[in-house]
């Protein structure tokens, strides 16, 4: 039996409490509400959104989803190669078709390092076994003069998560999921929250238009960079730090030999390129680069632009400096084409939680409660992982 959407004020859940609350409908929570119908078919079950699936403001929607499984610890390695194994056979699995929609683009991953490593191959011997055209892309982006190494991942690429997210939703309410959206939940006992519903005024703001409450048995927070905050609700202080990070954009530039030229649709046509921290992965026409990472953010930090050469840009100055030290590395770094924005909005970021590996967590104090969290790997790890934490709950 499907479970039922709530996507607005008028209307009301079904019951008043659930044997299981997951809060946050991003990609892991989505991922962890699937296969909670899948070890728990006969436990009610309630997802809970501020948003819609996925939030435009979430870390899901602007997720750059990379994939690999270049991971030294096995059990890191383990979790990469079970995801990448879900993703390839997404449709399959959640029994959602979605031919428009493409969930995961297994254009391989490579990483390019200046040391050399046993398990390795060397830059040269990779480079001839690619092809002509992207011999010519590779050395129109970087500089792989220092480069003597590297790894590559045949089956690694990039998911769309947020065509990942509307697998597990659709896939979690038809197994019978409870969905309440525009909705913002806090914790007004260890076993009952407070819910308020949201709606949008005549000047597209947010506001509270009412307020009801749900208790529950076991409950997980998958509210991302949120999670630390609503917690605090419990009084149980976890270390939820958070990093506002920002992807530009290489867009379609003449230097690049697109797909266009070859007759097969206008993409670019290469694997995920990682060298020196930094990722870039084709998008549509043109080149997504992802950061190195970044410290997590001080209490109180805003977004702000930087300026490059005295010009505004959208970028904060730390990922300013940090492609602008690696210029050298990058050739690509000082086209023209590289998209900078003039403003914030106009880069493609969102905030996120500054974790490299996602994990979950049970609460010590109140252990009925659950902590999942993605991080830079969310995609290569914690699909596992809400997988994982799905497996080991006990519900009575």
């Amino acid at each position: 039996m499907s479970g039922t959407v709530v996507n607005n004020e008028t209307l009301s859940l079904p019951t008043q409490h659930y044997d299981c609350v997951i809060i946050g409908g991003g990609v892991l929570g989505l991922c962890c509400a699937f296969y909670m119908r899948q070890f728990h078919p006969e436990k009610s079950l309630l997802l809970i959104e501020q948003e819609g699936i996925p939030s435009e403001l979430g870390a899901t929607f602007v997720s750059p989803a990379i994939v690999h499984g270049l991971f030294a610890n096995p059990e890191s390695y383990k979790k990469a190669k079970w995801s990448k194994h879900l993703l390839q056979n997404l449709s399959n699995i959640t029994g959602i078709d979605r031919p428009h929609n493409q969930a995961y683009f297994p254009v391989g991953y490579v990483q390019f390092m200046d040391e050399h490593y046993d398990d390795s191959t060397t830059q040269e011997d990779f480079l001839e076994s690619r092809s002509e055209v992207e011999q010519k892309n590779f050395q129109a982006l970087l500089d792989l003069s220092y480069c003597k190494s590297v790894c590559f991942d045949a089956d690694g690429g990039y998911a769309s998560a947020e065509n990942v997210a509307q697998h597990f939703g659709y896939a979690a309410v038809r197994e019978g999921t409870d969905l309440l959206l525009n909705a913002r939940a806090t914790f007004s006992s260890s076993q009952s929250l407070s819910i308020e519903r949201l709606s949008y005024n005549k000047k597209m703001q947010q506001e509270v238009v009412r307020q009801e409450s749900l208790s529950f048995a076991q409950c997980i927070v998958a509210a991302g960079h949120s999670s630390g905050t609503v917690l605090e609700g419990l009084g149980e202080l976890v270390e939820c730090p958070k990093v506002y990070m920002q992807y530009p954009k290489i867009e379609g530039d003449s230097q690049l030999i697109l797909g266009a030229d070859l007759g097969t649709g206008g993409k670019l046509e290469l694997p995920v390129i990682s060298y020196q921290g930094f990722h870039l992965r084709t998008q549509a026409d043109g080149l997504l680069v992802i950061p190195p990472a970044l410290a997590a953010d001080s209490i109180g930090y805003q977004p702000t632009e930087g300026k490059l050469m005295g010009v505004q840009v959208g970028l904060r100055r730390e990922i300013i400096d940090s492609i602008m030290n690696n210029l050298d590395n990058f050739p690509c770094f000082a086209w023209e084409s590289l998209n900078l924005g003039k403003a914030v909005r106009q880069v493609r970021g969102a905030w996120q939680i500054a974790y490299e590996q996602p994990a979950w967590q049970q609460l010590k104090e109140n252990n009925h409660i659950y902590l999942l969290h993605g991080g830079r790997e969310a995609m290569s790890l914690g699909l596992a992982t809400a997988h994982e934490l799905a497996q080991s709950i006990e519900i009575e």
